[in-house]
């Protein structure tokens, strides 16, 4: 039996022996390869490879722009958030003012009656003032607006008012220029002795089908409204109360009856028309139209230079050219010559000097050397102030005319006034 050691040198001896073993095992560490599942992250170097042995999605990594070079986003509080400087809201501030709203009365006869009148056959008259609303928008300092043909055309000898976007509600006179039925356009103007904020008819809007557009007016009474919508289409069709119009442009931002007249606008506040109509239906929404600023544009300059005696005005020609096309009729002047055949200038008008064969006007009996004193109700007193309308005219369209036939007696001139209507081929 081995001689017992002492309990502290049997301490000692173990820890010395655990201190071998450790340190014989972390030298088999060291040697041995090393084995890991986990991954290595090799941290780039100037001898990198280039850009173009790399992957597609590597390529696409490196060539994206860091975070220190993208735009920042905008914070609450920061100038990119604020309401007044989106781009909405600086495209209505710089059209608005040449927004105006445009007043028109016409007289309406109505007639009405009772059970006990009507069994007797008696009905009474009334008549009615009837006001419309619309919108136009100024297009030069002196006062010339341009709106829609039928904003203006029910206005009894052409009394239209108009109140601008000044803060104060008072209503200016406003004369008629002129107007082009087959766009559903018009120039009116306003005499101030002040000089007006205009929308600069150069800036058109490229029409970008889906873009941003501000439709701005006085809808159903509300001054200074403005929708938002996008362009939906282009080049569409649309027909209402006898006319068809081409080449519109279509848009989802709310068009409401009083809108008519007004701008519709890109977000840059360029033109992108000028609004005319709504697709009305109880299924369908969304669906207004305006003509193009490419349109208005050469017109409303056309119209001014017409106004303003710089050119002369080319409409008397179309119209005579459309009744002889649509009516089989050919008007001239009551001139000279006539007045001495007639004694006298007899009346204001202007005298058939042919009718063309198998024509709406041959069949109606209409003669050479009447007079066509008025046309749908409308006066005039020679071929140059042939009613406007008339540019609409289209096949299948019914013309009232009223006439004066002369016939002699001895050596007066008797007069018979007599009406007939047309049917347009």
């Amino acid at each position: 039996m081995s001689p017992k050691l002492p309990t502290s040198l049997a301490l000692i001896a173990s820890l010395l022996l655990l201190a071998g073993t450790l340190a014989w095992a972390v030298g088999w560490l060291n040697a041995a390869p090393v084995a890991s599942t986990s991954p290595v992250v090799i941290t780039p170097t100037p001898a990198s490879p280039p850009l173009a042995v790399l992957s597609p999605q590597a390529q696409e990594a490196a060539a994206a722009p860091s975070a220190s070079l993208r735009p920042p986003v905008p914070t609450p509080g920061s100038v990119a958030a604020k309401p007044e400087h989106e781009p909405v809201v600086r495209a209505v501030g710089s059209t608005l003012p040449t927004v105006v709203n445009i007043h028109t009365e016409h007289v309406v006869e109505r007639y009405f009656t009772t059970p006990y009148h009507a069994y007797f056959g008696k009905y009474y008259k009334q008549q009615e003032k009837v006001k419309s609303l619309g919108s136009g928008m100024l297009v030069s300092a002196d006062g010339y607006i341009v709106t829609n043909h039928h904003v203006v055309q029910l206005a009894d000898e052409m009394r239209i008012s108009v109140t601008l976007h000044n803060g104060d509600d008072r209503k200016y006179e406003a004369r008629f220029v002129r107007s082009e039925p087959s766009l559903d356009l018009a120039l009116i103007k306003v005499d101030l002795e002040r000089e007006l904020p205009y929308f600069d008819l150069a800036r058109l809007s490229p029409n970008l089908l889906g873009q941003t557009v501000i439709a701005l007016g006085n809808p159903v009474g509300y001054s200074s409204s403005v929708s938002r919508g996008i362009l939906s289409a282009k080049d569409r069709e649309f027909e209402g109360d006898g006319v068809r119009m081409t080449g519109l442009v279509q848009t989802d931002a709310a068009i409401n009856p009083g809108n008519s007249g007004g701008p519709l606008v890109d977000i840059e506040g360029k033109l992108v028309g000028i609004n005319t109509a709504k697709f009305a239906s109880v299924a369908v929404e969304g669906i207004g139209f305006a003509v193009p600023g490419e349109v208005v544009a050469p017109w409303v300059r056309e119209a001014m230079a017409v106004s303003n005696g710089q050119r002369p005005d080319p409409q008397p020609q179309r119209i005579a050219s459309l009744l002889r096309e649509r009516l089989g009729l050919v008007l001239e002047d009551v001139g000279d010559r006539l007045s001495r055949y007639y004694g006298s200038r007899p009346v204001a008008g202007a005298v058939i000097s042919q009718v063309l064969p198998n024509s709406a006007a041959s069949r109606a009996g209409l003669q050479p050397g009447m007079v066509v004193t008025e046309i749908d109700g409308e006066r005039f007193n020679d071929t140059a102030q042939l009613p406007r309308s008339l540019l609409g005219l289209r096949p299948g369209q019914g013309v009232q005319l009223t006439l004066v036939e002369f016939r002699s007696q001895g050596t007066s001139l008797l007069q018979r006034r007599v009406g007939a209507r047309l049917r347009a081929q």
